[in-house]
């Protein structure tokens, strides 16, 4: 163990991990179940004889089940949409319907249903009114007013009464909640039936409103499909005679925009587009005409130019060219001939000639002629084209209009047949509807009745008894854990070792007969006690401490008062003493010494006066003859005792009383109360320290330790005083009692 973190403030185990590890001490907490059994046995058994009385007091009440099965789709004799469609059996719809079953819609029309207003068991206007214990004893009720005015308990004045429609109004709110109150409904999981379960003090009453309850909850399902197709077929009638007139109208807005803009219809659109269509290839065919024609007058004009009529292709066709052209070739070839044999003046060859020459003259003319011809083919294709051209573009302008107008013809019949289809489509439903209003069935049917219940649902006698039985014995555990709890003393020696962080060196248990007031002195007339063998053991520790150099002088300390110091000093040194071993037993504490009342003697003359007066050791010194024990009492009283141990003569002294004898015990004062322990365990070789047991408190004892181990002491352990071994064995700590009782 680090002495030094002691000495510092530091513990090994701190307050919270000593909880923790106090909480595991199983066997701890079962020797204080059994310390305290008699109490856990007489708060459980008060705790149950009480909850009897009250079980039996109680009244009993029955509940009755009744439950129904949802159905999402009920047998259709047509296949039509209903109005009201029927509940999803989604968890969700589910859950929707067990709320209907709970509202307070439903719960007014079982009331009226079954006149519970006129129960007493759900109106309490109905029950003889019976003040409380309490109110009978409130002074209001029993004291003149004029004494409660003086005593300032008036009562208040009472509030503007109500008016008998707020009365009523309230009473049936009142029974409603009644009502609300011991009706349940459940979805049974994994089905789609709802359990309705109604609690009451009459058996068959608790049936019949379970089953009131279903059946009224399936003919407000049949009522509310009743109401909405009947306001469904209502609210269609209306729509169709005003959908009829929209018709009306739009088919009239329709026919008054054909005759306002002189459209015929889609035929005569067709025949105008047909008509432009044939008037436009009519165009194309003109204008390739006149395009081939000029075409062709183009070459002829390029060829005469370039070539002579001679060379025109077209000129070559001509039948009549023809024949001019082989009448000339004929008259070159003779003309050729008569040259040959004839001059130029020759009467032949110049009529050949003239012939030639008017061969060529009519050929030009002919070309000139086909030349024309082709000019005027020219001018009429063109004609043709232009008139053509006019005819397609008149078509076009009539075309273009009536589209434009046929526009909105086209949205004046789209309107007039949107109007007509949903004109339609509502007229087969207005006759849908006004089957379906026939024909309506429920989407729920009850699969099991309620009957009255053999045997009341509450109270659950048995559990309750064994609830009350099981929550006394839990007050029980929780109030010996609250006493425990509240004792924050050492009960072991392990407690004292794990806690202070110090050797434990014995447990002095307490004396009982004539020596339970002074049990040092027991150690005379029986050396084999329980008390004896704990301080023989304490002597054996100290010397077994420092074996090649024991301890001389030995102070023995306590924290506070009362915790057996004096009688284990005294007890401890006249052991020694009896051990052939030379004793001195010193009375440390100046201001309420005891060892002198212990042992019989005088408190005077003693250390203080061999300090503070020079008597000599000789006269304050005083054997006892039992035991040899040697003792130096306290002495007169002086006004600073500190100063006094402190003192240059007081330290001579106990070093002179430590070479004079073998061992020199120190009875020391309180160390929390005052520091003069603290000057003595200083001076000591070894210290003990001693604890009461379950008396010390845990955090007292670490602080008293702490100052001992500041003041530079060494420690030789603690022991643990006055220790009850009956009740200790209820902690667990049986062992070394067990011991010495069979040694």
């Amino acid at each position: 163990m680090d002495v030094r973190r002691l000495r510092d403030g530091e513990w090994p185990v701190s307050d919270s991990e000593l909880e923790a590890e106090s909480s595991t001490d199983l066997r701890a907490w079962w020797g204080a179940l059994r310390r305290h059994k008699f109490t856990i046995a007489l708060i459980v058994l008060v705790g149950t004889i009480g909850a009897y009385f009250i079980v039996e007091g109680m009244t009993p009440k029955y509940s009755a089940v009744a439950e129904v099965l949802i159905e999402g789709q009920g047998s259709r004799v047509v296949e039509f949409d209903s109005v009201v469609e029927g509940p999803s059996l989604e968890q969700p719809a589910i859950g929707s319907q067990v709320e209907i079953l709970q509202s307070r819609s439903l719960a007014s029309r079982v009331i009226d249903e079954l006149a519970l207003m006129n129960d007493p068991e759900f109106n309490p206007a109905l029950v003889p009114y019976e003040p409380s214990l309490l109110e009978r004893l409130k002074p209001q009720n029993w004291l003149p007013d004029s004494l409660l005015e003086r005593l300032g308990m008036a009562p208040e004045p009472e509030a503007t009464a109500e008016t008998p429609e707020e009365r009523d109004e309230r009473l049936r709110r009142t029974v409603i909640n009644r009502y609300l109150s011991r009706l349940t409904v459940e979805a049974v999981s994994f089905t789609y039936v709802i359990a309705i379960t109604f609690e009451s003090e009459d058996r068959n009453k608790a049936a019949l409103i379970a089953n009131t309850t279903a059946e009224l909850y399936i003919l407000d399902q049949l009522e509310a499909k009743f109401e909405a197709t009947a306001q469904a077929n209502a609210w269609l009638s209306q729509r169709l005679e005003t959908l009829r007139q929209d018709v009306i109208a739009a088919d009239n807005a329709l026919t008054a925009y054909q005759l306002e803009h002189g459209l015929g219809g889609s035929e005569r659109q067709s025949l105008i587009e047909q008509q432009l269509t044939d008037a436009n290839s009519q165009l194309m065919e003109a204008r390739a005409d006149r395009v081939a024609a000029q075409a062709q007058l183009q070459q002829m004009r390029q060829l005469v130019e370039r070539s002579g009529p001679s060379s025109v292709g077209a000129v070559l066709e001509s039948s009549l060219i023809q024949g001019l052209r082989g009448r000339e070739a004929e008259a070159r070839r003779e003309l050729a001939e008569l040259s040959t044999r004839y001059g130029d003046l020759h009467p032949e060859i110049i009529n050949t000639k003239a012939e030639i020459e008017d061969l060529v003259r009519t050929i030009d003319e002919e070309v000139g002629k086909v030349l024309q011809n082709l000019e005027n083919e020219v001018e009429i294709a063109a004609a043709r084209e232009a008139s053509v051209r006019q005819s397609v573009n008149e078509l076009q302008d009539q075309f273009n209009t009536e589209q434009s107008a046929d526009v909105g013809r086209l949205e004046l019949e789209r309107q007039a047949e949107a109007m007509r289809l949903l004109y339609d489509t509502m007229l087969a439903r207005f006759k849908e509807v006004a089957e379906q209003e026939q024909i309506q069935e429920p989407d729920a049917r009850v699969i099991s009745t309620a009957v009255p219940p053999g045997r009341p649902s509450w109270p659950k006698k048995k559990l309750l008894l064994a609830g009350a039985f099981v929550f006394s014995f839990m007050i029980a555990i929780g109030v010996v854990v609250f006493i425990e709890l509240l004792n924050t003393g050492f009960r072991t020696i392990e407690d004292v070792e794990r806690i202070l962080g110090q050797r434990g060196l014995s447990e002095v248990p307490t004396m009982s007969g004539v020596f339970k007031t002074d049990p040092e002195n027991s150690v005379l007339k029986n050396q084999i006690s329980g008390f004896a063998e704990a301080v023989r053991s304490l002597s054996t520790s100290l010397i077994l401490s420092n074996v090649d150099n024991p301890p001389k002088l030995i102070a023995v300390a306590s924290t506070l008062p009362g915790e057996g110091k004096t009688s284990v000093a005294v007890a401890l040194a006249r052991l020694m003493s009896m051990g052939k071993r030379t004793v001195l037993l010193i009375d440390g504490d100046l201001r309420k010494p005891r060892v002198h009342r212990a042992v019989g003697l005088s408190r005077s003359p003693g250390l203080s006066d061999a300090i503070a007066h020079d008597v000599p050791l000789l006269e304050a010194v005083r054997p006892e003859s039992a035991s040899g024990l040697h003792i130096l009492r306290a002495g007169s009283e002086v006004p600073n005792p500190q100063d006094l141990l402190q003192s240059k003569k007081a330290k001579a002294i106990f070093e002179q009383m430590r070479k004079a004898y073998d061992i020199v015990i120190i009875d020391t004062p309180a160390i929390m109360p005052v520091s003069d322990g603290q000057l003595l365990t200083n001076m000591a070789d070894k210290t003990i320290f001693l604890v009461r047991w379950e008396n010390t408190p845990r955090k007292v004892a670490k602080r008293g330790l702490q100052k001992i181990l500041a003041s530079g002491a060494d420690l030789a352990g603690i022991v643990l005083t006055r220790v009850n071994r009956k009740k200790q064995a209820g902690y667990g700590a049986k062992a070394e009692a067990y011991y010495y009782g069979r040694y």
